[in-house]
């Protein structure tokens, strides 16, 4: 299992602090998510949770300048390192992923997390409305992201009913988690 210091290493060397900071929001909050899950019997591994959601934008950078396509270049760098199912995770951290197959307990975590948080947690409207301004560039992608936001929010419903209560605990949590 990659270390925290080697993800945050690897994060570090293919972007700017700003995604980094980002993914370390993430990836409190897919542990905060994944820890609690645990404690209610399902089978789940928070520090695996952990790790994917601190690098699922490893290549966020390099996509945004059009030099990959986003999840890909990190899948490869990932898989070729020997983390596959990490790799796994981070490829299918892309909302549009939920319309593609279905996701494992581990990856709906890291999705989700990713959903919740820009600079900050803020609520899963707020942020799909968001996404949708900055990536759909045709009514098609708009359509598609809709669809898939949907899901998400189905999702959601079921996801915070069953083991966290409301969302909106997320959004106050100022936390800063002590993870392994």
């Amino acid at each position: 299992m990659l270390s925290k210091h080697d993800c945050l290493v690897l994060l570090r060397h293919f972007n700017p602090e700003n995604i980094v900071r980002h993914n370390i929001l993430v990836g409190n909050v897919a542990y905060y998510i994944a820890q609690k899950m645990k404690n209610r019997g399902y089978a789940v591994d928070p520090i695996r949770v952990h790790r994917a959601a601190l690098l699922h934008d490893l290549d966020k950078y390099y996509s945004l300048k059009g030099l990959c396509q986003h999840g890909e270049l990190a899948y490869k760098i990932l898989s070729s390192k020997g983390y596959k199912k990490i790799a796994e995770m981070v490829r299918a951290h892309k909302i549009t992923t939920l319309l593609e197959r279905d996701l494992t307990l581990e990856e709906l975590i890291v999705n989700y997390a990713d959903k919740r948080i820009g600079s900050e947690i803020v609520s899963l409207k707020e942020r799909i409305q968001y996404g949708i301004r900055r990536y759909a560039k045709t009514k098609e992608e708009e359509r598609t992201l809709k669809k898939a936001a949907q899901r998400l929010f189905e999702i959601e419903r079921k996801m915070f009913r069953d083991f966290i209560s409301l969302p909106k605990s997320l959004e106050s949590a100022n936390f800063i988690l002590n993870i392994p």
